[in-house]
């Protein structure tokens, strides 16, 4: 990216206003021809008209809403009609809906999912490959600080998207080391746009310092330069970099409180305070456990089942899931039903909801847990592949909870475990492109959708495992010496230890060994792309090829 002879274009997301079109800005003055995408049509072309006239460079509108599932193929067909190869990509496009999301139709909670993330991913799996042909290129994937901290109320989807994107961006950067490709997460902390005011969140806005805030062209031309110098992850201003520092240092627990003193008055006072009922009421209940058949869902459903509650299986292997719903109603006497399901389809949780609603189990347990291994190169999966990971480990997950949750709150009771990893507090690697950005997404989603339960007799829990006795690791083309003994657990440890923490409503439940939890702690405090670096070695000398 040095110089001004550029052989690509650069293409911005959310560039008619705020941080990117200060990229775009930075990027026409660096000599890029710019592809300015925004729905907001009008002002996209007066920033581009002021572009070509400063800058003397050519530009591009594209109108797009990025919450339809067609718009980065839509965007990719008219760069490539234009004929201007695209060197540069910056995801920058975003919104927060300012609502509990148990309270927001699904459709809005799809779209903002699909504008923060799945597009996100969409776009970088399209141009990726023109950037490897072109031997030069660069992403910059908009996060933010608030990636490395807690999940907060009110944005159950901002956050956790955020926390997704950061392990994300880093694993691109060593699967993509040789090619000339190079990503970066842009990590800002509060920034004096519009965002905050076109969502209702003034109060942040008035009760914040104002020396907390940054401009967002500064931002742009900080980060842009932090690229440039190979950085995948570039956090701004000092304020949020020590910030982000010190929650290395500081428990998860202590760092949940900060919602409070970022928010102030403003989002806090929107939420109830009442305490978490750990008991289960008296009478029925019923559990739905995805990723049944085998592994820590199977276990799940055994301690479930022996603790009194009907049991709803999902999973795809048909057979195995039916023999061992018999098996629960035989040795434990409750009712089990087996849902023959693949969550990476479309339709699958509404297929789920319809199934409980003709049995007239009402689901007061959820454990979204199902998963399979994910080990090839993000540019080298196919579109579909990737489309069903994002599916069956986020989206599936989401979309169940708001499915189910809303009958939770009108019995006054219900948990939801959410199925992660301790891979999720660690900093992407060489071939976990999907894997550990998911996980991080799950816990900072429970965490927010902990927050905006309180008071309602319904909480979220983030299980994350250590090394688990599993099938998994087999399927994941990993040697069997690749984790030593002492590191290991039994999946109904797991369950057990899971369960136990979901019904007391903690947030976050790390179950390991005593030695897992040490390396986890070092993990903490570890230089984030050292660290990165050593799992990406390890997995290259142990990913059986």
């Amino acid at each position: 990216m040095a110089g001004k002879q550029r052989q690509g274009a650069a293409l911005v997301t959310g560039a008619a206003k705020g941080l990117g079109a200060c990229f775009a800005e930075v990027l026409a003055g660096d000599g890029f021809d710019v592809i300015l995408v925004d729905y907001r049509a009008n002002a996209a072309r007066e920033r581009a008209a002021e572009l070509s006239k400063r800058h003397g460079v050519r530009t591009h509108v594209i109108e797009q809403d990025l919450t339809l599932a067609a718009a980065a193929s839509n965007i990719q067909s008219q760069c490539e009609s234009l004929g201007w190869p695209v060197e540069v990509l910056v995801n920058n496009a975003g919104s927060l809906l300012n609502k509990h999301m148990h309270e927001l139709p699904w459709q809005q909670v799809e779209g903002n999912l699909h504008l923060l993330l799945k597009v996100v991913l969409e776009l970088c799996h399209r141009f990726i490959p023109g950037m490897i042909q072109l031997g030069s290129g660069h992403i910059f994937n908009v996060s933010s600080a608030s990636g490395f901290m807690p999940g907060a109320p009110l944005m159950s989807v901002y956050g956790p998207a955020k926390a997704f994107l950061i392990p994300f961006t880093e694993t691109l950067n060593f699967e993509l080391e040789g090619t000339g490709v190079h990503a970066t997460a842009v990590c800002p902390g509060l920034m004096t746009t519009d965002i905050f005011a076109s969502n209702g969140l003034d109060a942040i806005r008035n009760t914040v310092p104002e020396w907390m805030w940054m401009k967002p062209d500064r931002v742009a031309q900080e980060a842009y330069r932090a690229g440039r110098r190979g950085a995948p992850v570039y956090v701004s201003g000092l304020t949020n970099r020590l910030a982000v520092t010190m929650a290395r240092f500081v428990p998860r627990a202590l760092l949940r409180g900060r919602t409070r003193l970022l928010h102030g008055g403003g989002i806090m006072d929107l939420l109830p305070r009442a305490g978490i009922a750990s008991d289960k009421p008296s009478g029925q209940h019923a559990a739905l456990v995805t990723g049944a058949s085998s592994g820590i869902g199977k276990s799940f459903t055994e301690v479930l089942a022996s603790q009194g509650f009907d049991i709803i299986l999902v999973a795809r292997r048909g057979e195995i899931l039916k023999a061992h719903a018999e098996e629960l109603a035989r040795t434990y006497g409750v009712r089990a039903h087996a849902i023959v399901q693949d969550l990476t389809k479309a339709d699958a949780t509404e297929i789920i909801k319809a199934e409980c609603e003709r049995l007239g189990w009402p689901v007061d347990v959820l454990v979204n847990n199902a998963g399979f291994p994910v080990t090839e190169l993000f540019h080298r999966m196919t579109w579909s592949q990737v489309d069903a990971i994002f599916r069956l480990y986020v989206q599936s997950a989401v979309h169940l909870t708001h499915a189910l949750v809303s009958g939770m709150i009108r019995r006054g009771w219900g948990r939801v475990i959410n199925v992660a990893s301790t891979a999720g507090f660690e900093p992407g690697s060489y071939r976990s492109s999907l894997y550990s950005s998911s996980k991080a997404f799950l816990i900072s989603f429970s965490e927010s959708i902990a927050k905006e339960l309180e008071g309602t007799g319904v909480s979220a829990t983030a299980l994350c495992p250590g090394f688990t006795k599993t099938e998994w690791f087999s399927k994941n083309k990993l040697n069997n010496d690749y984790v030593p003994k002492i590191f290991w657990v039994d999946s109904e440890q797991v369950a057990r230890a899971g369960l136990k923490e979901a019904l007391r409503g903690t947030p976050v439940s790390i179950v390991g060994t005593p030695a897992h939890r040490v390396l986890l702690t070092m993990f903490q405090i570890a230089p984030r792309h050292a660290l990165g670096r050593f799992l990406s070695n390890q997995r290259r000398s142990k990913v059986r090829v």
